[in-house]
This record gives structure tokens, C-alpha cells and sequence, in this order.
């Protein structure tokens, strides 16, 4: 098993590492810089497996406010992405208040908008992000869409393979600024509204999607970082390739 464990890693980094803008805050700056230059704007975020504790999440924070720091000295247009599971919201939900107004307040100054992405629906935190940041708005599945109530600031919507058509409506009948991340090529041409940004994974078809940045409004999702068996894991597809990252995870786990 031992020595079947490192040829399992190889195939399945092979599989996403086109996915991956390197391991450092540099390599995912250039690569920004390279969409900026083909009229895209990037969406940057950092990879992490399990939040375990304080100093793993203050890790976190400080490297994206470094990150803010350097898009700005930069130039470069980007913003950022942040699972709110990488600030502690597994952990403790309430202790996560103060790493977002940290945040708010690094990338406000670097002029660096910020998505936090959401996987369920918490109120109170909505309502304190809703009524009481700036230069922040959410990310959530669009079978949250629903319940998401009188939202006012920018949403991403991120999308599976079949959308919902009723969950689309009300996607559209937002008036904010809006981002369908991962959004079936299909749909793409039905959605003439200009609040749309469509973003896609880094590494999909470039060539499709600079195309489409000379009609439609684009961002590429850019994750980059060293920790990418979560992002893995996350990211192929329901078939024999996410049965072997499920292996190679749990071996990790019996072996942590």
C-alpha cells in the first residue's frame, strides 16, 4: 500500500494540476497578470485542506491580506475568494466576525473586493455582511438561491452540471452584480443581462473562454497553494478518478 500511495498522488495531481496557479502568491499574481492582458479578471483564492485551529486560520488571513497587498502594488485586477470554512466557521462560527473585518479592512484599503463563500445559510451572518461590510459580497450554491431572502450585495452563484430553471429565474431577478461560477456552457448565450460576470475554472478551454471575453463579461477562478488534495477531491469528477482521491484522502488520514 505504502508504495502504491505515491503513484496514486502523481495521477491524481497530474489530473488537476492544470487547475492550480502554482504554489505561491507570485505564480498566481502572474497568472492574473496573463488573463488581465486577454481582458479577463481573476478570482483568486487560496488553497487548504481541514481548518484545525487559530494559528492555521491566522496563517490564512495574513496570506490573504498579503495578497491584497500585492494585487495592489500590482495592478492587477483580481479579487479574492474566501470559504468561510477557511476563517473557522466549522470550528466556531462566532469567532469568525473579527477575521472578516480584518480582512474587510486590509482589502478595503488595497482596493481588493472580497467573495466569502457560504455552503449553507446562516442569517445573522448574512444580515452582518449584508448591513454592515464593504466591498463583500457571498458565494453560494445555486440550490441555495431560494432561501437566500433580501440580499443587497454583489452574490456569486455557483453552479452544477443541471440548473435549476426556476433557480435561475430568481438568480436573474437580482439587480446587483452578479458571477455564475462554473456555468453550463448551454446557458451562457440564453443570459443577455450585463450584471452577469460568467466564471470558469482555471484551466478550462482557454482558448473558449478568451474568446468569450471579447462579448461577455468573464473572471477565472484561480486557486493556488500547496495544500490541493481538498481542492482535488472537490474538483474531478463523480466516477473511478474521485473514488482514487477519496482512497488517496483517506490514507492520509489513517497515516496523519
Amino acid at each position: 500500500m505504502d508504495t502504491e500511495k505515491p503513484l496514486l498522488e502523481k495521477l491524481l495531481y497530474r489530473l488537476i494540476k492544470k487547475h492550480i496557479a502554482g504554489s505561491t502568491i507570485n505564480s498566481a499574481i502572474n497568472k492574473a497578470k496573463e488573463l488581465n492582458r486577454k481582458g479577463i479578471n481573476a478570482s483568486i483564492t487560496y488553497l487548504s485542506n481541514n481548518i484545525e485551529g487559530r494559528e492555521q486560520i491566522n496563517y490564512i488571513v495574513s496570506t490573504y491580506k498579503e495578497l491584497s497587498r500585492r494585487l495592489r502594488i500590482s495592478n492587477v485586477n483580481a479579487t479574492l475568494h474566501i470559504p468561510i470554512n477557511q476563517i473557522g466557521y466549522e470550528l466556531d462560527p462566532s469567532i469568525i466576525y473579527d477575521y472578516i473585518e480584518d480582512l474587510e479592512e486590509t482589502h478595503n484599503k488595497n482596493g481588493v473586493f472580497t467573495w466569502l463563500e457560504m455552503r449553507e445559510i446562516n442569517r445573522k451572518l448574512l444580515k452582518f455582511i449584508n448591513e454592515d461590510t464593504h466591498g463583500i459580497g457571498i458565494a453560494i450554491p445555486i440550490e441555495l438561491i431560494n432561501k437566500l431572502g433580501n440580499f443587497e450585495k454583489p452574490i456569486k452563484i455557483i453552479c452544477n452540471e443541471k440548473i435549476d430553471t426556476n433557480a435561475l429565474k430568481k438568480v436573474l431577478q437580482y439587480k446587483q452584480q452578479q458571477v455564475l461560477q462554473h456555468p453550463p456552457i448551454g446557458i451562457i448565450n440564453k443570459i443577455n443581462t450585463k450584471n452577469i460576470v460568467f466564471e470558469f475554472q482555471y484551466g478550462y478551454k482557454t482558448k473558449k473562454v478568451s474568446k468569450l471575453a471579447k462579448s461577455k463579461k468573464v473572471s477565472v477562478y484561480l486557486p493556488f497553494g500547496k495544500n490541493w488534495e481538498k481542492f482535488a477531491k472537490n474538483l474531478i469528477p463523480e466516477g473511478y478518478m474521485r473514488i482514487l482521491a477519496n482512497k488517496i484522502l483517506k490514507e492520509e488520514e489513517n497515516h496523519g
